[in-house]
């Protein structure tokens, strides 16, 4: 089943300037970087590096499966088409890439790494 409308590769080719030919799967290769971006990365912590462990790239550099088989049927597809639908949404609205990036880090603020705490304490 298609998870990613036609809109969401339209729009995201309009905002880059490139060519969208309907009709077709084929993507160029920065379409899937973004895609991670934009739509895995935004998921639960460790949803998307547990995607890659169990679909791994194969010698050619491709993967045998789409992640999104890997998600499961109630929260994992859930939360991927309502990433999915806002990410449209937001490219929709947008003007230009540099709009739209705009728009997404007010959205989805950059997630800060979690640093192990450590406590330097002098008990003299």
């Amino acid at each position: 089943m298609k998870r990613f409308p036609d809109e969401f590769f339209e729009q995201m080719y309009r905002l880059h300037g490139w060519e969208y030919k309907p009709g077709t799967s084929q993507r160029t290769p920065q379409a899937g970087k973004l895609v991670n971006k934009y739509i895995y990365d935004q998921l639960a912590p460790g949803v998307r590096e547990e995607m890659e462990r169990l679909n791994p790239k194969n010698e050619k550099g491709n993967r045998s499966h789409k992640h999104r088989q890997h998600l499961t049927d109630g929260t994992g597809l859930t939360a991927l088409d309502r990433q999915i639908s806002t990410v449209t949404t937001l490219m929709r609205i947008s003007e230009n890439r540099e709009h739209f990036e705009e728009l997404f880090n007010r959205a989805y603020p950059p997630r800060q790494a979690r640093l192990p705490l450590v406590l330097d304490v002098d008990y003299a």
